[in-house]
C-alpha cells in the first residue's frame, strides 16, 4: 500500500520514542472501500434471507392450497366418470376434468419443487454472508495494520521508508532498539559450558579503566567455534550502570 500524506514528527533516526506512539499511516482507502463492500454485500445477503423465511411461508401454504385444488379436481374426475358409466355424462366432459386434474397436478408438482429448493438457496446465502464476513474481518485488520506503532520505549535506529514512498507486505519501515539493557556477546573457552548457565554473574571492564561491571548470562549459543574452541554467552547490564 502507498503511504499517505504523514508519518510522526519523531520518525528520524536517533529520536527517542514511546511504547505504542504512532510511526507511519498508510494509505487506507483501498481498505476502507472492502470493508464499505463487504458491509454492504453483508447487509444485502441479510435482506435476502428475510425475504426467503416469507417465500418458505408463502410457499408452503400455496403447497397446501394447490393440493386442495388436486384433491378437488380428482373428486370432480371420479364423479364424472361415475356418471359416465350411468350414462349421465359425455366423454367430452370426462376428458376436460381430468386435463384439469393433471394441470392441479402439475401445479402442485411446480410448488413442491419451489419450496423443496429454499434450503438449497438459504445454504449458498449463509455460505456467501460468510465469505463476505472474512472479507469483512480481513479489511478491518488491514486497517489497523495501516497504523504502525512502536512496539515498545527505545529510540528509532534506523527508519528505512519516507513518506509517498511503496510499503510491501513484509518490508521492514524501522528499526526501534531499548537501551533499557545492554547485551553484550562474550567469548569464552569451549571447557567452560558445564559450569556455566543462565543467570550467572559476569564481571567485565568496559576498556576505560573504570570499575568492573557486573553482568549477568541471558543466552548461551548452543555451539562451540571448533578453530578457536571458544563459546559464545550473552551477558546483559543494565543501560545506566553502563553508562549509555
Amino acid at each position: 500500500s502507498a503511504m499517505d500524506s504523514w508519518s510522526a514528527p519523531n520518525f528520524r533516526e536517533g529520536n527517542a520514542l514511546s511504547r505504542i506512539v504512532i510511526l507511519f499511516q498508510l494509505d487506507r482507502l483501498d481498505f476502507e472501500r472492502q470493508l464499505e463492500m463487504s458491509e454492504q454485500a453483508i447487509a444485502s445477503i441479510e435482506a435476502q434471507l428475510a425475504l426467503l423465511a416469507i417465500d418458505e411461508k408463502t410457499a408452503e401454504k400455496s403447497i397446501e392450497l394447490v393440493a386442495t385444488e388436486a384433491e378437488l379436481a380428482h373428486a370432480d374426475v371420479l364423479r364424472a366418470e361415475g356418471a359416465l358409466r350411468e350414462g349421465a355424462a359425455v366423454d367430452r366432459e370426462v376428458d376436460r376434468l381430468r386435463a384439469l386434474a393433471l394441470v392441479a397436478d402439475r401445479a402442485l408438482i411446480a410448488a413442491r419443487e419451489a419450496r423443496d429448493k429454499i434450503p438449497a438457496r438459504r445454504r449458498a446465502l449463509e455460505a456467501e454472508r460468510l465469505r463476505q464476513k472474512s472479507s469483512r474481518d480481513l479489511a478491518k485488520a488491514n486497517l489497523e495494520r495501516c497504523t504502525i506503532r512502536s512496539p515498545l520505549d527505545g529510540v528509532l535506529e534506523t527508519a528505512d521508508l519516507e513518506v509517498g514512498e511503496m510499503a510491501q507486505p513484509g518490508m521492514r519501515i524501522a528499526r526501534v532498539v531499548s537501551l533499557d539493557a545492554v547485551e553484550v556477546p562474550l567469548l569464552v573457552p569451549a571447557s567452560a559450558r558445564p559450569h556455566l548457565r543462565v543467570g550467572c554473574p559476569v564481571f567485565f571492564d568496559d576498556g576505560t579503566g573504570g570499575p568492573q561491571l557486573e553482568a549477568s548470562i541471558v543466552r548461551i549459543a548452543p555451539t562451540d567455534d571448533p578453530l578457536t574452541r571458544t563459546m559464545t554467552v550473552f551477558a546483559e547490564v543494565d543501560s545506566e550502570e553502563a553508562g549509555t
